[in-house]
């Protein structure tokens, strides 16, 4: 057996024969608040850069240089839009590891609580995750730990048909600086025949708060108003496999 092979979850090209092997998927883990957070203090690390050997964790690194952190408190996306590498890793893995995972609220601020003690320097924490505001309940009760234990400048990302004023609300009274969301077209029918994004385009439309359709919305803390200050167009790289190109 080729020593790959014993590996869980891998894939690797099997030169000498001229296949990819597809290793079994590993134990899948229902229970998402067992899965610990980033090792970030340890010091017996390494990692190899252009064949040289560093004794320095690089996500530490990003911390220390950056003054930025980046949590993830779910696992999974609603959506199985496809551009996206997400609908590839729900086409590998088994049905049951589809569902949305996500960590009890305590869990999250703990782990956020021991970050900015080990790193004073951070000024802007991050949710990495596909869809911060898909749980509205889950949302309510983070925004109101987080504002009283953590309190440093939030950003994330979120979907335009979870978002309404009362969930933008709740987020700028946590200190909520950025948030931003991806659009992927303006036609109704490329969203919905290419992307598999099934949405109207009444999602995209918030006269409350803006003129204009949104990408980024600044919180200005003097009057708890949000406006369009910034609008950015990110290009996203498309991967051999993914759906939208079959």
């Amino acid at each position: 057996m080729n020593f790959f092979q014993a590996i869980p979850n891998l894939w690797f090209n099997d030169k000498q024969n001229n296949t990819i092997i597809k290793n079994e998927i590993s134990y899948y883990c229902k229970d998402f608040d067992k899965i610990p957070f980033l090792d970030i203090d340890s010091k017996n690390v390494h990692y190899i850069s252009k064949d040289t050997i560093r004794n320095i964790d690089p996500l530490q690194l990003y911390i220390m240089k950056n003054n930025k952190y980046t949590f993830k408190a779910f696992r999974g996306c609603p959506f199985k839009c496809t551009y996206c590498n997400s609908a590839s890793l729900k086409n590998a893995t088994p049905k049951e590891s589809h569902q949305i995972r996500k960590k009890n609220v305590k869990t999250v601020i703990e782990d956020l609580k021991k970050v900015i003690t080990l790193y004073p320097n951070i000024k802007k924490i991050h949710s990495n995750d596909e869809v911060f505001i898909m749980d509205k309940e889950w949302v309510f009760e983070f925004t109101k730990e987080y504002k009283k234990n953590i309190n440093i400048p939030l950003t994330c990302d979120i979907h335009l048909q979870f978002l309404t004023e009362e969930v933008l609300k709740e987020l700028v009274s946590a200190n909520l600086c950025l948030i931003s969301a991806g659009i992927e077209g303006f036609s109704f029918s490329l969203r919905k025949d290419v992307y598999k994004r099934n949405m109207s385009d009444c999602n995209y439309k918030f006269p409350h708060y803006t003129q204009d359709i949104v990408f980024y919305l600044y919180h200005k803390k003097a009057v708890l108003q949000l406006e369009l200050d910034q609008q950015s167009i990110i290009l996203y790289v498309l991967w051999p496999h993914n759906t939208v190109l079959k």
